[in-house]
Order: structure tokens, then sequence, then C-alpha cells
């Protein structure tokens, strides 16, 4: 078989641009499950620094308020990767229940993922707000 130069550099071209990009969606299944399982073992300090400075107060105040909440169990639902925009919303099905009602609870939750660098760091931030259990 006989390849032109072109057609070998269109291939490996793409075979780089995929490369990279999967790497990235690596990075976020396995960013999105390690955040979700540090809010489920109620390591939220830690679940913080998923998100980007500017929003870290604003997660904070909502982990401080969940105090009486606990997580049962997560299940990522569904992820819509958006590889132009190098962003993600996650759809997250959590039960949890409340200390003061021992009542289990189910709420879809939509995470807003976004791939940054900061300072020379590249990774996925969480972009949405931890969500207020009632």
């Amino acid at each position: 078989m006989k390849y032109s130069l072109h057609a070998i550099i269109i291939i490996a071209v793409s075979l780089l641009l995929f490369s990279c990009s999967h790497n990235v969606r690596e990075d976020l299944d396995q960013t999105v499950v390690k955040y979700n399982d540090l809010v489920r073992w109620n390591e939220l300090g830690a679940a913080s620094m998923f998100t980007p400075e500017r929003l870290r107060d604003d997660f904070m105040a909502r982990a401080n308020a969940m105090g009486n909440m606990r997580l049962i169990d997560y299940k990522i639902i569904n992820v819509r990767y958006d590889e132009k925009l190098h962003k993600a919303r996650v759809d997250v099905m959590v039960e949890y229940y409340l200390l003061s009602n021992y009542k289990a609870k189910k709420i879809m939750v939509t995470e807003e993922w976004a791939h940054i660098e900061d300072h020379g760091v590249k990774g996925w931030m969480l972009e949405s707000p931890l969500p207020e259990f009632k």
C-alpha cells in the first residue's frame, strides 16, 4: 500500500487530536467521580478544591449549611461534553437524608464543569454551586 505524505499527515494529526481530546474527556470522568466521592463522604473542604477560587467562598457557605444533610449515594446519569468549548454538563442523581428527618430523598443535580488552565495547571473545575438540600 502506498500513502501520500498528505494522507499520512492528516491521519497523524487526527490521531493526535483524538488522543488529546480522549485524555481531556478521561480526566473529566475521573474528576467528576473524585469530586462526588468527596461530597458523598462529607469531605467538603477537599471537594471545594474542585471549584475556582472566585467561587470557593460561596461553595463553603453552602457546605456549612449542609451540616444537617447526609448523602447516601450518587449515580452519574449523563455527561454532555462540548469538545470545542471544553465544557461539560453532568447530571447526577443524588440520594440523601436530613438528620432532622430520616426519610431518604432523591434529587437530580446538574454540575457544570469547565476545563481551564490556571498558572500552568490544566484541569476540570466545577462552575456550578452546591445544591441546596431541603
